[in-house]
C-alpha cells in the first residue's frame, strides 16, 4: 500500500465522526448536548465577522438570523427580515456617552433644531420624540445613531401642526442629559400664489362623484413655516370642495396640493377662491359636458362634444363660437391655430 493511499484513508477516517455526530467541538472533546457547535476555551473568545454598514448591505441574500458586528455603528446586528428583504436590527451596541448637551447654543434651521454636545465616545444613542409645550401640536424627533468621538451635534426634526403662533418648548434629552429648547412658531407665508399655473389631475362630470381629482397650485417665496390648510367650497358650479391638508411651506418655491371632492351640480366652470399664506387667487376647473346619442331602444353612446383643438371645452357645445369649433376648423389649416380664428384670405368658389 502506497503512502498516498494510507494518507487518503486516514483523512477519510478523520471526517467520519463529524458527519455522524452532526456536532462540532472546537477546543474540547465533548460538545454540549444541545449545541451544533461548541467552542471551548479559557483564554480566547469568539470573534464576530466585522463589516461596515456598506459591506453589510452588499451581502447577497443574507440569511434570516445572520449575525455580524457592524463597525460603522459599533453594534452586533441580526437580520430579522428575509434574504430578499433584509431587516437589520441592533442586538447590542456600545453605550454612547457624552459630557453634556449645550442647549444654550442650539440653532434652528427651518424645521430642524440642532444641539451641540461635548466629549462623545462614538457609542450608540437612542431615538427620542419630544412633544411641544406652550404651543401644542408639534413633535421634535431625534433618530437613533452614534455620537462622534469628541464634539458634535444632534438634530431634532419638527413635525405636526402648531395650535397657534407663539413660542413652543421642547424638552430634549440624550446621553443622560436634558434641557429645554424654545422654538418660535411663526405663521407660514408665501410671496406669490399662481392659480393661473395650476395643474389639474382628473376630470369632473356633472352628477358624478369626483374621483382622483386634484389641483396643484405653485407658490413662490415660502418662509418654511407652518400652515393650517384650508377647505374651499366651489362657486359657479356648486357641489365641490377643495381641501388642503395642514402642513408647512417650503423655503422658497413649492406646490400646494388640493384634493377635489363632491359631486358637481351642473356643467360649466367650478371656481375655488384660495386664501393661504397671505395670498389669494382663483382656481377654475372645468366640469365637462357629456354628449350622448341613443343608438337603439335602450342604449346610449357618448361622443365628443367639442372639435379637436377647442379652446374652451367648458363652453356650451350647442352654442356655436370659435372656442368650441377648435383650431382645425378653418379650411386649408394644417396646424392648430394659436388663439381663435384668423383671417386667412381664402375664397370659396362654387361650381355649377
Amino acid at each position: 500500500m502506497t503512502k498516498s493511499v494510507i494518507q487518503y484513508i486516514a483523512a477519510l477516517l478523520m471526517l467520519v465522526p463529524l458527519s455522524v455526530s452532526a456536532q462540532i467541538t472546537v477546543g474540547g472533546t465533548t460538545p454540549a448536548p444541545s449545541a451544533v457547535v461548541d467552542m471551548q476555551s479559557t483564554d480566547k473568545g469568539f470573534l464576530w465577522p466585522r463589516l461596515s454598514t456598506a459591506e453589510r448591505n452588499a451581502i447577497v441574500s443574507p440569511a434570516t438570523g445572520l449575525l455580524i458586528f457592524n463597525t460603522s455603528t459599533v453594534c452586533i446586528e441580526i437580520n430579522q427580515g428575509t434574504p430578499s428583504v433584509p431587516q437589520w436590527e441592533r442586538v447590542k451596541c456600545r453605550a454612547g456617552v457624552i459630557s453634556g448637551l449645550d442647549c444654550a447654543n442650539a440653532s434652528v434651521s427651518g424645521l430642524v433644531i440642532s444641539v451641540p454636545y461635548t466629549d462623545g465616545n462614538g457609542g450608540f444613542y437612542e431615538s427620542q420624540v419630544a412633544a411641544s409645550t406652550g404651543i401644542t401640536g408639534l413633535e421634535a424627533t431625534l433618530s437613533a445613531g452614534n455620537y462622534a468621538v469628541g464634539g458634535g451635534s444632534l438634530s431634532w426634526t419638527l413635525s405636526g401642526v402648531p395650535s397657534s403662533p407663539g413660542v413652543a418648548g421642547f424638552s430634549l434629552s440624550s446621553g443622560d442629559f436634558s434641557c429645554i429648547v424654545p422654538f418660535t412658531v411663526v405663521a407660514g407665508t408665501v410671496s406669490g400664489l399662481s392659480c393661473s399655473s395650476a395643474t389639474v389631475t382628473g376630470t369632473l362630470t356633472p352628477g358624478q362623484a369626483a374621483t382622483g381629482v386634484s389641483a396643484s397650485v405653485p407658490y413662490t417665496g415660502g418662509n418654511g413655516s407652518f400652515h393650517n390648510g384650508q377647505t374651499v367650497a366651489s362657486t359657479g358650479v356648486t357641489g365641490l370642495t377643495a381641501t388642503l391638508s395642514a402642513g408647512s411651506f417650503e423655503s422658497g418655491s413649492g406646490n400646494l396640493f388640493y384634493a377635489i371632492t363632491g359631486t358637481p351640480a351642473s356643467v360649466g366652470t367650478a371656481s375655488f377662491a384660495l386664501n393661504i399664506g397671505g395670498q389669494t387667487c382663483m382656481v377654475d376647473i372645468c366640469v365637462n359636458y357629456v354628449c350622448r346619442a341613443k343608438v337603439n331602444a335602450t342604449d346610449y353612446r357618448d361622443f365628443m362634444c367639442h372639435n379637436l383643438g377647442a379652446a374652451n371645452t367648458c363652453a356650451d357645445p350647442f352654442t356655436p363660437t370659435w372656442e368650441i369649433n377648435g383650431g382645425y376648423w378653418q379650411w386649408g389649416i394644417k396646424e392648430q391655430a394659436a388663439a381663435g380664428p384668423k383671417g386667412l384670405g381664402f375664397r370659396a368658389r362654387l361650381r355649377t
